[in-house]
């Protein structure tokens, strides 16, 4: 398996203790179809991975897309010297549970009410959201310009801001996990404020609640076609089953 979605899988997995399992779950998206859900590249970006697979694990199939963008650097000035520059990146992850878990009581934060200025719980047009701050500092440079053609040396700064990990749910089924660096925290809600969603819940449910066997394993890589693979899988049901 791809080492991303093992990433992806580990890491969306980890708040599974949090969870609660729902009674009626569905088949998740066909790979090539959750793809069409993500975020597009924003403008002045660069897309750099754009993958999506799906795996059987537990008794239980989930699909995962990834999307890798990269900030552009600005145009030059003539006779400026720009100050270094920090590229912002953001990474989209998306599961489709199949609404098999019931990820809410992740985003009701402490039981006890109690805050942390590093994690902070809120919505995002209308989706229960977790913002996490992850360790890093907050560092400035400072570059100074020649003489211009059009006037004195200017002085020019960059800073670079530490990664955040934004987790929110769509429909209780589709969990975004968004990785960011070099962004603010406004600058990544406003992000994820402006993303349309109407394309990713208005996907027709597959109707199958039950799983075949084999399962058909897919990896699709976007913008390398020829990675592009799929393969069957025998599996064996669970002795209680």
């Amino acid at each position: 398996m791809n080492r991303r979605f093992l990433f992806c899988f580990f890491a969306i997995a980890l708040p599974l203790q949090l969870a609660m399992a729902l009674s009626h779950p569905i088949l998740p998206l066909q790979p090539s179809d959750l793809l069409k859900g993500m975020p597009a590249t924003p403008s002045e970006w660069t897309l750099n991975i754009s993958i999506a697979g799906n795996n059987f694990s537990g008794g239980w199939m989930t699909a995962f897309a990834e999307r890798d963008f990269k900030q552009n650097p600005p145009p030059p000035i003539a006779g400026v010297t720009p100050p270094p520059f920090v590229p912002a990146t953001l990474k989209v992850f998306l599961t489709d549970t199949g609404s098999k878990t019931d990820f809410s009581p992740i985003f009701r934060g402490p039981k006890d009410g109690s805050s942390s200025a590093d994690v902070t719980y809120f919505n995002i047009n209308s989706f229960p959201a977790r913002m996490i701050k992850q360790p890093g500092a907050l560092t400035t440079s400072t570059s100074t310009s020649g003489m211009a053609a059009s006037g004195p040396s200017t002085t020019g700064t960059s800073t670079a801001y530490p990664p955040l990990v934004l987790t929110f749910l769509v429909k209780n089924r589709f969990l975004f996990e968004i990785h960011s660096t070099n962004l603010t925290t406004d600058q990544l809600k406003k992000y994820v404020a402006s993303l349309d969603f109407s394309v990713l819940v208005s996907m027709p449910n597959s109707g199958a609640t039950t799983i075949t066997n084999p399962v058909i394993l897919t990896r699709v890589d976007e913008l390398h076609p020829q990675n592009t693979r799929s393969h069957q899988l025998f599996w064996a049901p669970a002795r209680d089953q």
